[in-house]
């Protein structure tokens, strides 16, 4: 009996053990993830995005275009200024005032360009919403003028609702984390605010629009039969179908990016209550996971562009007249008459 209790406590301390060296690898896991995921995910990002800009561009804006291009200018700066910070503050190993502010710029500045990009892309949805509805009020709403007045109000708004961010994040045990109540208010800020409510509203009035264009069909078919009218009238069709498309899918891959840091945030809430004392392996692990699905919500910033050009066929056409009419720039030769011709059925 005492050799089997003997050999229990050996297997228990064995489990142990090794629980502990797996997490105690989650720093260094931490510092290479950082060291090269947040590089790569910069570059290709930032590149995406300024082709977005570029190629968005090219075309006559409205409003629903409008809060795209503004999504990727606050896409670049997320990544550019957040990757940096992320990349350069990893560790918080010394106490020190410098070390504070990374600490909390790196949790602010996500809080501030995240938002932005999320919260136009809600205004997008309920553009293409707006546009396709019967009601003519509504679609008197969908204008350029007004998509400009909200994008200020977007970018004002969110530099001020995450300033909690800079008061109550701080350092402890040398690493940059949330302590006492602010655990429990970041959980349910980060779940309501960050991930749930956008995304409902985005399916909300992604499914009212896929509605409203079903039942609108006439509406937008051309009301005559000359020929250029017709493939006037089936461009705008066809660009305000992609336009909801890049919508969308956006939607879709911002549900998934964003879940994993909600989960993290609602465990570490319930755990501070049913914990009296979180062991430093469960510290571990929960910092480990919070910098995993940051990296997460990092990638939804980085991947737009590639989105696109996944979804949609015209969008990859436009790309691929962009490169070869600047590369025949470069090369000093005239311009396809092809790419014209294109350009000014759109």
């Amino acid at each position: 009996m005492i050799l089997w209790q003997f050999k229990k406590i050996e297997k228990l301390n064995s489990r142990l053990s090794t629980a502990f060296m797996s997490t105690s690898m989650l720093p260094y896991i931490q510092s290479q993830m950082n060291y090269y995921g947040y590089p790569i995910l910069l570059v290709v990002g930032d590149f995406g995005n300024i082709l977005i800009i570029i190629i968005f561009h090219g075309h006559k804006y409205n409003a629903c275009s409008l809060y795209l291009v503004s999504s990727a200018m606050a896409n670049i700066f997320y990544l550019t200024v957040g990757g940096l910070i992320r990349i350069f503050a990893s560790s918080y190993s010394t106490w020190s005032l410098q070390a504070l502010i990374m600490c909390k710029l790196s949790n602010y500045i996500p809080g501030f360009f995240g938002q932005v990009t999320k919260t136009l892309l809600v205004c997008a949805c309920i553009d293409r919403y707006m546009i396709t509805s019967k009601s003519v009020r509504l679609r008197a709403f969908s204008t350029l003028k007004r998509a400009k007045y909200v994008t200020a109000i977007v970018y004002i708004a969110w530099a001020i609702i995450p300033i909690h961010i800079l008061i109550w994040v701080t350092i402890s045990n040398g690493q940059c984390t949330r302590i006492g109540w602010y655990v429990t208010f970041q959980a349910f800020y980060t779940v309501f605010c960050i991930a749930f409510l956008p995304a409902i509203i985005v399916f909300i009035f992604g499914f009212l629009t896929y509605r409203n264009m079903k039942q609108l069909h006439s509406r937008i078919q051309p009301i005559n039969h000359d020929m250029d009218t017709n493939n006037n009238n089936n461009s705008l069709k066809r660009r305000d179908r992609d336009l909801l498309i890049f919508v969308l899918a956006e939607a879709i891959i911002y549900l998934v990016t964003t879940a994993p840091y909600s989960l993290v945030s609602l465990e570490m809430m319930i755990t501070q209550f049913v914990l009296p004392i979180k062991y430093l392996s469960l510290i571990q692990a929960e910092i480990f996971a919070t910098n995993v699905a940051l990296l997460l919500i990092f990638i939804f910033s980085a991947i737009p562009f590639y989105t696109y050009l996944a979804v949609s066929a015209s969008f990859r056409r436009d790309v691929k007249h962009l490169f070869v009419r600047n590369y025949r720039k470069l090369r000093g030769l005239p311009a396809d008459s092809r790419t014209n011709i294109i350009r000014q059925t759109e």
